[in-house]
């Protein structure tokens, strides 16, 4: 940590960027001198090289930031939480209580969304890089540390707060950033024209392929299926390596950002550039949400075995996201690419400069330090209490409210140390 069907560019070459209505927003928080963050209305990257960031992007990872913690505050607080979106954990015939489903279904475009603007996030870096003068094996090796950084953090520090039981490693959203990191270190040498080709018919065929591995095979838990099962366990004994990532399908987005990276700083730079952003980014949501329609209509491949099995809005919404199926894959790309609709507009008429949108874009600026303390702050704290999945509604909001103002001060501060260091230890984050 988002132009999916269009154009191409390789994903080496280098993305010239022209400057223009730059301009400087100051947080009072932090003061002039360390609060100054250089934003842009119209473009992504000066042609000098510099790395003005893209305030849509930020604008929208922020978004996905505050209802992760939605979903998260639900997790270490409310009694009434419920998970049903994947087919181990839905069955025919349940009922499905309205308030705690929608509490939860608001987040489902978040890990997807994460994937993608991590992908479009790692192809302007690569690029600027590459034209800073960085050979190929740099490359590789920047891909190869920061893969296995994420892979390391993800595995060891969040496992102790999604844990279920002493010494149980989770691998998730972190550890499958990192490996789709590692395995770009070959693909980003294709062109972005045949990635583009192929993902559309693989992400269709993900659900095929999972049948002809053996059901119940680590393997396919692992590329395929996911999900958190004790039989499936690598370790005997009491340990527990639990995937709920499962990487073929969560690659899907993140290849997919990659691309609309590429192509993004390509169309930035015409004439007619943001309005091109506007027409792909909302036909896109037009589309994946037709996808979803049909798909889920049609209530048989392309769901994952999660069906609607009675008439009603819940029915058609509890989609299958572990594994992702085509149906989730329609929905929340759909939903991602309205967002990120309103961003480009909402930067292209300058509004991204408001106070309630520079909120936004602090947390969207410094997603990764703010998702490896959210989680503990949460859980932990609810273990402490003593109120771990024991409260109601207006506590578990308390707590996702009380954790955004915590944690604010926090990134913006951590945001302007990586703009006075941009050579530091956090270029890996």
């Amino acid at each position: 940590m988002g132009a999916w069907l269009l154009g191409a560019t390789n994903a080496t070459e280098p993305l010239r960027i022209a400057p223009s209505h730059v301009h400087a927003v100051r947080w009072p928080c932090l003061g002039t001198a360390r609060g100054t963050l250089m934003t842009s209305t119209s473009e992504a990257l000066p042609a000098d090289g510099g790395a003005a960031r893209v305030l849509a992007l930020d604008w929208t990872r922020g978004i996905v930031v505050v209802l992760m913690t939605v979903d998260h505050a639900s997790k270490g607080f409310y009694r009434d939480r419920i998970e049903v979106d994947a087919p181990y954990l839905y069955h025919p015939g349940m009922l499905i209580p309205a308030v705690p489903f929608f509490l939860r279904w608001i987040t489902y475009a978040c890990a997807p969304t994460f994937l993608f603007l991590a992908g479009t996030s790692l192809m302007l870096t690569l690029a600027k890089r590459a034209r800073s003068g960085a050979s190929p094996w740099t490359l590789d090796r920047y891909l190869l540390t920061r893969g296995a950084i994420l892979i390391a953090l993800d595995t060891v520090w969040m496992s102790l707060a999604f844990e279920r039981a002493p010494g149980d490693t989770w691998v998730q959203i972190l550890a499958t950033i990192g490996f789709c990191m590692i395995l770009m270190i070959p693909l980003r040498r294709l062109p972005t024209s045949w990635l583009l080709a192929v993902l559309p018919f693989f992400a269709v065929a993900i659900e095929q392929l999972q049948s002809l591995v053996d059901e119940g095979s680590t393997l396919r838990a692992v590329i395929f299926e996911g999900g958190t099962f004790p039989d499936r366990s690598i370790f005997d004994g009491s340990k527990s390596l639990l995937f709920s990532y499962p990487f073929a399908p969560w690659w899907c987005f993140f290849a997919l950002g990659w691309c609309f990276g590429g192509l993004l700083s390509k169309w930035r730079t015409q004439p007619d550039g943001s309005r091109t952003l506007l027409r792909v980014t909302g036909g896109g949501a037009v589309g994946a949400l037709l996808l979803f329609v049909l798909v889920r209509g049609l209530n048989g491949y392309g769901n994952a075995g999660q069906l609607r099995d009675r008439e009603g809005v819940i029915q058609w919404l509890n989609v299958s996201a572990t594994p992702p199926a085509l149906a989730h894959m329609g929905l929340t790309m759909g939903i991602m690419a309205l967002i990120l609709f309103a961003g480009f507009y909402g930067e292209r008429q300058g509004w991204l400069s408001g106070p309630a949108s520079r909120w936004l874009i602090v947390f969207g600026q410094s997603a990764l330090f703010f998702y490896l303390l959210h989680i503990h702050l949460l859980v932990f704290s609810a273990r402490l209490l003593g109120v771990e999945s024991k409260c109601g509604l207006a506590v578990t909001l308390v707590a996702f409210a009380a954790t955004l103002v915590i944690l604010h001060p926090l990134c913006a501060r951590y945001h302007a140390y990586r703009l006075a260091h941009p050579g530091g230890w956090t270029r890996f984050f």
